[in-house]
């Protein structure tokens, strides 16, 4: 924020477990003056367990940014569940080391339940330049895919977790990337898709044409990039969530993956809300998700749950 000659400006910076600070800064000087200090005394408070970061190696020699959240009481030793959060899509990025309160409360919420909590942004991903994002050309899940099966095997490489009792979820182009992985390879043992596309002909043609094309031009790409094709393939437990006045990512979505999981006789638990849109935004609607959420992944990442 310039002041109205440009000769000042408002400058907020932040790191990972750090809330903003926001200093005044001379445009013509360089000279700083520290307007609001970062409170931090909550995050003590609240247990806050601060994110590690990492880097990783694609496949085609691509430098891949996660970061991981160990569980709030953990201690050496022990090995914990781990539930790995996908977002995977352009015009977007989960990894930052900045402070960023509304997704550091899920990601808190998740360390403080006991989970080893992880995410890595794939090749596909916004903000790494055309070609790093321009993968995703033709076929949408598959590069994505093989970059978060890179990040697993680091994951369950890590001392602390135990590579048997890991999960997925993700929402929006994540709910996407979390019905893709599951019926696209048998890395996880379960996973939550929130508000996915399943078939990329009911999704924004202004978005999916950048990288499908036309439909009457790449239909094997749609097809092979639309997870309601593949509902025979699901093996694990799968919970489907969405807001059923979702104007984004519209409710027949989900939908249709239902009756193709229906038909394909999978068995899944599904949690819709009334009146709620892509955010599910409403206050005991969006307690409700993710306590269901959490109780899911409890269950299904227990010890003594059979895996798959």
């Amino acid at each position: 924020l310039f002041s109205p000659d440009a000769k000042e400006y408002l400058d907020e910076y932040s790191r990972a477990g750090v809330p903003a600070d926001l200093t005044l800064t001379n445009a013509i000087t360089g000279r700083q003056q520290l307007v609001a200090a970062g409170e931090t005394s909550f995050l003590q408070t609240y247990g806050f367990v601060k994110p590690e970061f990492m880097t990783l190696r694609a496949a085609d020699g691509s430098l891949l940014h996660a970061e991981v959240i160990k569980p709030r009481d953990y201690l050496p030793g022990r090995r914990y569940p781990a539930v790995v959060e996908v977002y995977g899509g352009p015009d977007f990025q989960i990894v930052q080391d900045r402070f960023e309160p509304r997704w550091a409360a899920i990601d808190q919420l998740f360390a403080q339940d006991g989970f080893v909590y992880f995410m890595l942004d794939n090749r596909g991903s916004s903000r790494r330049g055309t070609a790093f994002e321009g993968v995703l050309l033709d076929r949408m899940g598959k590069t994505e895919l093989g970059d978060q099966l890179t990040g697993l095997a680091a994951l369950k490489r890590l001392p602390y977790v135990d590579p048997q009792r890991i999960g997925i979820w993700g929402w929006s182009y994540g709910g996407f990337m979390t019905l893709y992985s599951l019926t696209h390879s048998d890395a996880f043992r379960c996973g939550v898709s929130v508000a996915p596309v399943t078939n990329w002909l009911n999704y924004d043609t202004c978005y999916t044409e950048r990288y499908l094309k036309l439909p009457k031009d790449d239909e094997a790409g749609y097809t092979k990039s639309s997870p309601v094709h593949d509902a025979a393939d699901l093996h694990v437990p799968l919970l489907i969530a969405q807001g059923l006045v979702d104007d984004n990512v519209h409710f027949g979505n989900s939908a249709q993956m239902v009756s193709a999981l229906y038909a394909a006789a999978k068995p899944f638990d599904m949690a819709y809300y009334p009146g709620m849109d892509h955010g599910i935004k409403g206050p005991a609607e969006r307690s409700d998700l993710f306590k269901r959420i959490l109780a899911f992944f409890e269950r299904h990442l227990a010890e003594n749950e059979k895996g798959h």
